[in-house]
């Protein structure tokens, strides 16, 4: 395989400990049409008045580093190694590779950061944002590159959800910002959390990690910035939230309907505030062979069969003024007025449901009713309070 292309575009250059340059290529000639030996590589190479932050002598590995030039306005990969040049002793041969910055591969070894959807530079100092890497038709996005407050500005009313704004607009405040990134006692990554907006309108939760980079120019503060999709783990996390809210609530988190015990003392304070409790009655509801549904078709279709019942109930009773609970394992209660078309119509849905749980010809569950009334509802309701 030939390597012609890749040394062609490598700048290669050698330079003594004093970092005057006793060696180049011809790639480095091109780019820098009056460079000669003797050239201070900082100075002439970086535009800087010292040593580079992050060049290679000063530094104990061989290591590539990348790192911001001022000179050409350019990111660039800087690779290196020890050498004795003929007449000049311990020397230091640099081979430097100019960044694309449309790939966004070559940033992975910037962090540790490994799946982003877009890549912004953002040059505090010049007020200069630039956007190095974006999903195609993912997200809206501002112009390629412009004037960094006037991107936040325009971001935070057009491409982030109006419930964050505000926080969007504080995590990008520059006081805060360079504060954070010189705290040498932090650990001078930042990260925010936001809704924002997709080409098709809908939101979507994306962590904005602002990282500092080494540049050859230590008066300017230039970060990167990632933003990454978070909204799966968001969601997850929103659900399990939910989960304890509930479970603290007395309630469910499949069903989102009372416990047993929960149930039992709601209704029966219920029953005591009716006018006439013979009025209602309690719908005990079972599903039958739910063991051996959940062992044929998995926990998940389980769980979802027992959340749809659950929704189902928790309709019910919104509509007809009663009370759902859920016992536990496959039973279900109901405490109803005693109307044989409400309760005809409830035993339609839910046999409905189990016919829709699984496909035609299909193994399916069946919903067992039993219905308890007058004295005797007011009767067990009481007893599980004892």
């Amino acid at each position: 395989m030939s390597t012609k292309g890749s040394s062609e575009k490598t700048s290669i250059y050698i330079i003594d400990r004093d970092y005057r340059l006793v060696h180049f290529n011809d790639a480095l000639k091109r780019r820098f049409k009056d460079v000669r030996c003797g050239d201070v590589c900082y100075e002439k190479l970086c535009g800087e008045d010292r040593p580079c932050q992050g060049c290679p002598l000063n530094r104990d590995s061989d290591g590539a580093v990348m790192f911001y030039n001022k000179a050409i306005q350019q990111w660039v990969e800087v690779s290196s190694g020890n050498m004795d040049w003929p007449g000049l002793g311990p020397c230091r041969v640099i081979l430097v590779r100019e960044i694309n910055e449309g790939n966004k591969n070559l940033f992975y070894n910037l962090t540790s950061i490994s799946a982003y959807d877009e890549l912004f530079e953002l040059n505090f100092t010049r007020d200069y944002y630039k956007i190095l890497y974006h999903q195609e038709g993912k997200y809206v996005i501002p112009a390629p590159e412009g004037t960094l407050s006037s991107m936040v500005q325009e971001v935070s009313e057009h491409m982030i959800h109006p419930e964050d704004a505000r926080r969007f607009l504080e995590f990008w405040e520059p006081g805060r910002i360079a504060s954070c990134l010189s705290d040498q006692h932090a650990s001078r990554i930042l990260k925010g959390e936001f809704r924002k907006r997709k080409v098709d309108g809908t939101w979507c939760w994306v962590a904005q990690i602002v990282v500092p980079i080494l540049s050859g120019a230590e008066d300017e503060d230039i970060v990167m910035c990632f933003i990454q999709d978070i909204d799966e783990q968001k969601r997850r996390e929103e659900s399990l939230a939910l989960g304890n809210q509930l479970t603290e609530e007395g309630l469910d988190p499949i069903t989102g309907l009372c416990r047993r015990p929960v149930f039992f003392r709601q209704s029966a304070a219920f029953l005591k505030h009716v006018k006439n409790p013979e009025d209602y009655c309690l719908m005990a509801i079972d599903i039958e062979h739910f063991k051996l549904f959940n062992d044929w078709y998995g926990q998940e279709a389980g769980d979802r069969l027992l959340a749809m019942i659950g929704e189902l109930l928790n309709k019910t009773q919104s509509e007809e003024g009663g009370l759902a609970g859920y016992m536990g394992g496959d039973d279900f209660v109901i405490l109803l007025p005693d109307s044989p078309a409400v309760l005809r119509r409830l035993q339609e849905e839910i046999t409905r449901y189990m016919k829709e749980a699984v496909q035609p010809d299909s193994f399916r569950p069946l919903a067992s009713m039993v219905l308890t009334a007058g004295a005797l509802l007011s009767a067990i309701c009481t007893t599980w309070l004892l």
